[in-house]
């Protein structure tokens, strides 16, 4: 059985009272986000050294258990040993340490071994040092039988420096990695409050990249749900523009039933807008990764906007012939589709700004010329699709828009 080994008693060195593995980031404590990576690594038990129970040590246990992995909290050296037998494998953990997960899994998914850094570039940023050139990351892979040796140790001896120690004395190899990941903020230690900042800021930006300004719509959107998920990611409020967005497309449908397309209007685009945060707070919390179920319920998402906003549309429109009143806002919505995969790269984007969309024919519908603006839009689409040259062969396999914040 693969097992984790985490602790939760260090302070900081210059912020006595503040627990490392107690920061937050990203909306989560250290220690959730390494409860994470040892689930990635597929380990089947949680091992962490605490004294106490706290409302954030309760949150990480809940969300061990829902990730199908046990959760043990013990204070002491002979507690481990009863845990872990010499058949185990034990992913041991520094105190409040972040790092890139993907790295991490990269070296550690099957082989053991003990991660380092140059000590130069790693000691004076709280490393601890293995040797005179070597530094350790924080993060090793070793035999379980490794914890039996704590028994012969003082009680009071640090578990997890004492691990290290014996690893090392027991010939685990130790692979030294770029520090580069430590220039660029991919691992980090005991990092000031204004330093975490702006690593998670530089986080934030590689995981998602907003849409650029010639999508308006989407561009202020998601440099909206950039900026509240700095505040709402992790806490109870995560899930809220997923919940606006429910109940905004509930809120118009009822509005089509009523017969109020006009209210159904207001409530698409405030739906609009929520799923486009929505989607900016799902990609930050796969860590830019989103399963493949999960982009296509975001497709289907879409896609059930899609036929709602055809729906509202039709229902403001007045027309002699009435089979035009559906016809023309299902054409314009599929010529969009059609630009998100066959115009031009740069453009794709803009076809897929539902926002922008609705900020339009919203105010047109309210003064009765829906199906004016619609044709209008349709013109202008046609054109683009067939004016804006496509580019090379390239540029055409580039993400789709539609890809771009729900799936790799």
């Amino acid at each position: 059985m693969r097992i984790a080994l985490l602790s939760a008693s260090a302070e900081h060195p210059d912020f006595p009272g503040e627990r490392l593995a107690f920061r937050r980031f990203v909306g989560k404590i250290v220690l959730a986000h390494q409860i994470e990576l040892a689930v990635a690594l597929d380990c089947e038990q949680i091992i962490c050294f605490a004294s106490g129970v706290s409302q954030d040590m309760i949150a990480c246990q809940k969300l061990a258990e829902r990730a199908g992995a046990r959760f043990s909290l013990i204070e002491s050296n002979r507690q481990l040993a009863g845990l872990v037998t010499a058949a185990d494998q034990l992913i041991i953990l520094a105190d409040g340490l972040l790092c890139d997960n993907v790295v991490a899994l990269d070296h550690l998914g099957k082989q053991t071994a003990i991660l380092a850094f140059p000590a130069e570039d790693a000691v004076p940023l709280g490393y601890e040092r293995i040797d005179q050139n070597t530094a350790w990351a924080g993060v090793m892979h070793v035999h379980g039988s490794l914890a039996e040796k704590l028994n012969q140790l003082p009680e009071d001896s640090d578990p997890i420096s004492s691990l290290l120690r014996i690893a090392l004395q027991t010939g685990t190899k130790t692979i030294l990695m770029d520090d580069t990941l430590l220039k660029e903020g991919h691992w980090s230690l005991n990092e000031a409050p204004e330093v975490r900042t702006s690593r998670e800021k530089a986080w934030f930006a590689r995981l998602v990249t907003p849409a650029p300004y010639h999508a308006p719509g989407l561009a202020i959107a998601e440099r909206v749900g950039l900026r509240l998920a700095r505040d709402l990611m992790g806490g109870a409020l995560e899930r809220l523009p997923w919940l606006i967005a429910v109940a905004s497309g509930i809120g118009a449908a009822g509005a089509v039933a009523l017969e109020r397309p006009l209210v159904g209007l207001g409530c698409a685009l405030a739906m609009t807008t929520a799923t486009a945060i929505g989607n900016v707070f799902e990609r930050l919390s796969c860590g830019g990764k989103p399963s493949s179920a999960k982009w296509r319920i975001g497709t289907g998402f879409k896609l059930a906007g899609d036929v709602l906003i055809a729906g509202l549309l039709s229902a403001t429109i007045t027309a002699p012939i009435g089979w035009l009143k559906l016809f023309i806002p299902l054409v314009l919505l599929a010529l969009l589709w059609m630009g998100e995969r066959r115009g031009a790269s740069p453009w794709r984007i803009s076809y897929a700004d539902r926002i922008i969309l609705l900020s339009v024919l919203y105010p047109a519908a309210i003064m009765g010329f829906t199906l004016e603006a619609a044709c209008a839009l349709i013109a202008i689409v046609i054109a683009a699709l067939y004016l804006v040259p496509n580019g090379t062969k390239d540029e055409l396999d580039v993400e789709e828009p539609s890809k771009r914040l729900t799936a790799d």
